[in-house]
């Protein structure tokens, strides 16, 4: 499942970039609304985590972007594929996070879920018509525009650290409690089986 992540660069930490990229390594996109309302800032076609740190080190550390990071469901990986995707001639830009299982079907078996989705989103030309759209359809997503960061989904979307707030966690190791003779202590489960 692909995770979208918002907040400041500076406050989007080393491990968290590796951990989100290594569960999701089919490509990434940044997108941020430039600042005075002058368009949206975009960077898609990210296909190595070694680009996407060179992409974030060029952004200043107190902007807040909306990070995408690819784990592929529908359509092929490719930089054509990564998010965002434009909403057509709105300004806006969409990231999506989920399977939309009504999208990504048409002719062009190539088409990812989410770009077909915005796709179709451009041809309604009222926004508020888009937002209750988006907000009926199971999932998460972000819409950037010049005037900022809007989130949709059918949860919530949850804190990860700092300013920074993700469609989920699902790429965060999680600490299990072992007993140990003398107390106990916590290792990461992706350091351990239970064979």
């Amino acid at each position: 499942m692909c995770v979208i992540l918002i907040g400041k660069v500076k406050d989007i930490r080393k491990v968290d970039l590796e951990s989100a990229w290594a569960s999701n390594p089919h490509g990434a996109g940044i997108a941020y609304p430039r600042s005075n309302s002058k368009g949206v800032a975009v960077v898609k076609g990210i296909m190595d985590l070694e680009s996407l740190r060179s992409a974030l080190r060029e952004i200043h550390g107190e902007i807040k972007i909306a990070l995408h990071l690819r784990y592929a469901t529908h359509g092929s990986i490719n930089p054509l594929n990564t998010h965002p995707f434009k909403i057509g001639r709105s300004g806006s830009y969409l990231m999506h996070n989920g399977v939309l299982s009504a999208f990504g079907k048409s002719g062009d078996r190539g088409v990812s879920d989410s770009m077909d989705l915005a796709n179709t989103l451009g041809e309604i030309k009222d926004p508020i018509g888009r937002h209750k759209i988006l907000a009926s359809l199971g999932g998460m997503f972000c819409e950037i525009s010049p005037k900022g960061i809007r989130t949709f989904g059918s949860r919530s979307w949850v804190k990860i650290r700092g300013s920074v707030i993700g469609s989920n966690d699902n790429f965060i190791p999680k600490v299990t409690p072992i007993g140990l003779s003398g107390g106990s202590r916590w290792i990461e489960r992706s350091a351990y089986t239970w064979d």
